[in-house]
């Protein structure tokens, strides 16, 4: 697995001690590699334990991996801590509510430390969690914080003092567990006890077709689960699965896995509740006092068109970044039916810094504001030539309940209204969803160093397995040039207005197929100078975010009926007052440069420097 940067429920191990009530649990069952830090800063890694499964279940002691590499001297405060609350955005520190304990490193590195008498988990659940100071950074980068690939959203999330402060779900941006592991103890564990854990609700279905539902079930057992029978119903007819794990899963709590429901075609439209329920692990009555999941089925016409959001984070003065101008350039040729949206930083087409996911670094992407990853190679899964195409494939071919529609009208010449129209197949009660806007502008070009793009690649050559937009940048290509002048920018988000949702865009309650409309006006005549080439190469993108701000799914809409073209002047930017930052030249930013060669940047102006 790739190192990535910060300062930034597939199954959880559990492994029985020879004390039968006193086991060790792990969101992950190997350490896969190290998480990478670049800040002298105070670190705190937590994983969540949620009340639903591990209450009553006394936390002991903590125990893992850290990478020291032999120099235990710079890692400093080691410690454990339990709380129910994670720290605020603004908080520097931790302030565990529950309390802090001592630990110690050993020189093979393992941090470990033990929970005074012990916490009895209540039903809401405690996030534990183990802290270090790292205090001095001889290599530039160390890679201290043990981590694996995980899907449980409680597997990791980090806190530091200075560099980012509020807490991230690291697992959410990064699909990442850390491999802590936890020493608990229970009076006993259940016999049988399986449950559906995850389930699409409600099941949205293309009338006359089959459908192929992923369930994910969570075991809390005495003995291994091998088998499990679920009973349900669909269109009035009884069903029922048999399914044989490949793999029995061990003794303990969280335990989980997963298969695939195979539905039956419908050959009339549906909509209505049914029960799914284990009724038997291991060919015995389940004990689950949670066997039975009431679960929304809707067969449509036609169900939304799911769309993923793809934001980019890119700047001229990057390097790197000639890859995701890249493939910003390929999806527009070859998928236009995408929707993407590119960020600026510290050039002339800059907007916003406060960018809505938690990026660490340039090139980056996110997709639908959870998933952070190279916006060419994506999550590096699939072995294609634009890697990043199927990870959004793979994200728009999971059914959604959320429709989105967007249009737009123009009020005058300078103010442009985007109109959002957003229903939801299942409903809701009680929940928080907002809509987010972005408005983003195509055909940018300018002169000057601000508008010339960096390349690394001007001496590389080119290679077969590079899409032709990457090959232009290589040595011989169109673009094979350490300073590209004269590209011509698209997808550029100009605007702030709407881009994390707007508070009160949809009701705290919604019925079925009920649709809400929103509008969100943008005054044109606020938009930075030199960001509207054209007012008919606009475009409006809406997106449906839940309480998280993860994107559920999005619409766009071009703006191409304005009756004629306004061009805008850039004007000169006044830099003399504006902030410096410095960059490494992997696009990492740097509180200060040390030796070597780093990227100066105020306001529109970037120079290389060497120390």
């Amino acid at each position: 697995m790739k190192k990535y940067l910060l300062p930034i429920l597939l199954g959880a191990a559990i492994t029985a001690s020879a004390d039968p009530t006193e086991f060790d649990f792990s969101y992950v069952e190997n350490e896969d590699n190290f998480a990478g830090v670049q800040k002298k800063d105070t670190y705190d890694v937590a994983i969540f334990l949620p009340g639903a499964v591990f209450e009553g279940c006394k936390v002991l002691s903590v125990s893992v991996p850290v990478n020291t590499g032999g120099n235990l001297k710079n890692y400093k405060n080691p410690g454990i801590f339990l709380t129910t609350e994670l720290a605020q955005k603004s908080d520097k520190s931790n302030n565990p509510n529950i309390g802090t304990y001592p630990a110690s490193i050993s020189e093979d590195g393992l941090l470990s430390g033990e929970c005074g008498e012990g916490y009895t988990i209540t039903s809401e659940g405690v996030y534990v969690g183990y802290s270090f100071t790292v205090s001095t950074l001889d290599r530039g980068t160390q890679f201290p914080i043990s981590i694996a690939d995980c899907s449980n959203p409680n597997a990791c999330f980090l806190h530091t003092k200075a560099t980012t402060k509020a807490w991230d779900n690291i697992q959410a941006t990064n699909g990442w567990g850390s491999t802590m592991s936890v020493t608990l103890l229970i009076d006993r564990l259940p016999e049988r006890d399986v449950e559906i854990y995850e389930i699409d609700n409600p099941i949205c279905i293309e009338l006359g077709k089959a459908a192929s539902i992923p369930v994910t079930f969570m075991a809390s057992t005495m003995e291994p689960v091998e088998s499990i029978d679920l009973d349900y119903a669909f269109n009035g007819q009884p069903l029922s699965l048999h399914y044989e794990l490949p793999v029995p899963t061990t003794p303990g709590l969280g335990r989980t896995f997963s298969t695939i429901l195979e539905l039956p075609v419908a050959d009339v439209k549906i909509r209505g509740k049914e029960d799914f329920t284990v009724s038997k692990v291991n060919g015995k009555e389940n004990t689950s006092e949670n066997a039975t999941k009431n679960v929304m089925i809707s067969v449509l016409d036609e169900y939304p068109e799911h769309q993923t959001l793809m934001e980019e984070y890119t700047g001229t003065w990057c390097q790197y970044c000639t890859r995701g101008f890249a493939a910003l350039e390929h999806i527009r040729n070859n998928y236009p039916e995408f929707v993407v949206a590119a960020y600026h930083n510290s050039d002339a087409m800059q907007v916003t810094t406060n960018y809505p996911a938690a990026i660490e670094g340039f090139p980056s992407a996110s997709l639908n504001r959870t998933i952070i990853c190279d916006p060419y190679y994506g999550t590096e899964t699939y072995k294609t030539k634009l890697p990043i195409v199927d990870d959004i494939l793979a994200l728009n071919s999971v059914v959604t309940p959320w429709s989105v529609k967007v249009s737009h009208t123009w009020d005058d010449d300078d103010t442009l209204t985007a109109n959002a129209e957003v229903m939801t197949l299942g409903g809701y009660t009680d929940k928080t969803y907002q809509i987010a806007y972005l408005l983003v502008a195509d055909g940018l070009s300018g002169t000057g160093s601000s508008w010339n793009q960096s390349n690394y690649y001007a001496n590389t050559s080119q290679r077969s397995d590079y899409i032709d937009e990457m090959n232009d940048f290589c040595k011989n290509g169109k673009y094979g040039k350490s300073s590209v002048k004269g590209l011509v920018f698209n997808d550029v988000v100009i605007s702030t207005t709407g881009i994390y949702g707007v508070e009160g865009s949809l009701p705290s309650s919604l019925d079925p197929e009920e649709p809400v409309t929103h509008s969100l006006t943008f005054d044109l005549t606020k938009i930075k100078a030199g960001l509207i080439a054209d007012k008919n190469k606009l475009r409006i993108i809406a997106a449906v975010l839940d309480e998280n701000g993860t994107v559920l799914n999005c619409a766009k809409n071009e703006v191409n009926d304005y009756e004629g073209t306004s061009v805008r002047i850039l004007d000169a930017a006044d830099d003399e007052n504006a902030p410096v930052e410095y960059y490494n030249l992997n696009g990492q930013k740097v509180n200060e440069p040390g030796e070597g060669i780093f990227i100066r940047r105020q306001g529109s102006s970037a120079v290389k420097i060497a120390k």
